[in-house]
Order: structure tokens, then C-alpha cells, then sequence
């Protein structure tokens, strides 16, 4: 990502008004030349070149580039091409080739002792769902969103760690799945980018392709709607094979 928050954190005072000049006037900076942002930022041409070496580009060409595919990224999409584009995932999902890769990555839950959810940000929140949602079918699972939790494991226990991760790309997450590796951990992994680092090393990987969305400030708004729907697949599948859910009464079942 160009506005990556290492690269942003690495400016100094001035790149960093360059930077906020540029996030606030995208559509004009993609009109300008380098001289153009040199004076509209009252600094120098070598300036603006460092300062777009800093954010990983050769040169004022290749940080336009960059720059005008980010725009295109962060224009929110229309709601019916959004709709659609979902309704399209849901039908794959749906298709026997893929219902056969959630069947896979069950098997691989299915004889666990204890599952991890690990997730960051937006996949942070949807990893503390997922273990909620596979505790309610009989798992001891447990949802993890600080990317400096250490890993506690039990070495004669089945664990079974599952990444979210939107991207497949960030730093703290593929340092955690490192340190469950190097413990025998099984990794499973749910991600939208399937050559991505984490799909790469997981030992399985569900992943679907939803359209990126960030916003100039780097939020990402990127629709979370296929992992959770994977998630619960993946649940109900297992509740249905193994009927794990011990019987509860009505009166102990937890109001609404």
C-alpha cells in the first residue's frame, strides 16, 4: 500500500506536510508535475523525490502511479456493484469444488483441543467473533487481537491457530504465525489475497476476492462479509457432523 504506516511514520516535519498536502488534494496532485507539488508544498524538487523514495518509489513517475491506483481504491463503492460483487462470492461459495475446501479446513479443525482466532483491526474483531461463534458448538477457542500477545501453548495439546488477515501481508501477524509455527502449530489461514505471504505459509487457506477499500488515511473499509461468512460455514458444517453443542435447557439459554 503506498501510505503504508511504517512509511508515513518514517517522515520528517517536512514530508510530512508534502504528505498531508497530497492526501487532501488528491485530484489535483494527479494533474500536477513534480514541479507543480514542489511549489504547492514551498519546497524544492529534490524534496518531493526523497520524499517519494521514503514512500517506496523510484521517482515522482512511479509515486503518481502508485498514487492514482490508491485513489481508485478509496472511492467508496456504488452499493449495487458492491451488492453484486457479493452475491457473485456467495455463489462460488456455494459451488461443490468450494464447498469441498470448507470441508478441508474443518477436517483440519475438527480434532483440535484448542482453536486460536488471530486477527488484526477489522480481522481482530472478526477473530474474536469466530472463536465466540465455534465456542457455541462445543470448542475451546479462544479470539486473539493484540498482534504482541505471546503464544502459551500446551505441548501436549492439538492446537489449531487460524489467521485473518485481509491482506496476507502484515508484519505482526506473519511474526505470530511464525512463533505458533516453530511450536507445531497447525495454521489455517482466511484471507483476499491468495498469493499473498500468509496464504503461502499456512498449511491451509480459504480465500476469496472482494474489491480492496482504504481510505486516504489508510482505515480500511474492505467488506468482511465472506470471512464471516466462511467462519460460520465452517461451524455449522462441524456442528452438523459432530453435534457437539451439549443440550442446554431454554430456561439457562441467554436472552437475546
Amino acid at each position: 500500500m503506498l501510505f503504508d504506516y511504517k512509511n508515513i511514520k518514517s517522515l520528517n516535519d517536512t514530508e510530512t506536510d508534502i504528505y498531508q498536502y497530497v492526501v487532501n488534494n488528491m485530484e489535483d496532485v494527479l494533474k500536477m508535475n513534480v514541479r507543480d507539488l514542489a511549489d504547492a508544498t514551498f519546497v524544492s524538487t529534490a524534496t518531493i523525490v526523497r520524499f517519494c523514495r521514503k514512500l517506496n518509489c523510484e521517482g515522482f513517475p512511479e509515486f503518481k502511479e502508485k498514487l492514482r491506483e490508491y485513489h481508485a481504491g478509496s472511492a467508496i463503492p456504488d452499493f449495487q456493484n458492491e451488492y453484486a460483487k457479493l452475491e457473485d462470492m456467495l455463489q462460488m461459495f456455494s459451488t461443490p469444488e468450494y464447498r469441498e475446501k470448507i470441508h478441508k479446513f474443518g477436517e483440519y479443525i475438527q480434532n483440535a483441543d484448542e482453536l486460536i482466532f488471530f486477527g488484526i483491526g477489522n480481522s481482530g474483531a472478526i477473530a474474536k467473533y469466530a472463536a465466540r461463534y465455534f465456542s457455541n458448538i462445543g470448542y475451546f477457542a479462544a479470539g486473539i487481537d493484540d498482534p504482541f500477545y505471546p503464544p502459551v501453548l500446551k505441548k501436549d495439546h492439538k492446537i489449531v491457530a487460524v489467521m485473518l488477515s485481509e491482506s496476507g501481508e502484515t508484519v505482526e501477524m506473519l511474526d505470530q504465525l511464525h512463533a505458533y509455527k516453530s511450536q507445531g502449530v497447525t495454521i489455517l489461514a482466511i484471507t483476499n489475497a491468495a498469493d499473498s505471504t500468509l496464504a503461502k505459509e499456512a498449511d491451509y487457506c480459504l480465500f476469496y476476492a472482494i474489491t480492496n477499500v482504504y481510505l486516504p488515511q489508510t482505515y480500511n473499509l474492505t467488506s468482511q462479509v465472506p470471512a464471516v461468512f466462511l467462519i460460520e460455514a465452517c461451524a455449522r458444517e462441524l456442528q452438523r457432523k459432530e453435534n457437539r453443542m451439549a443440550s442446554i435447557k431454554p430456561s439457562t439459554i441467554h436472552p437475546r
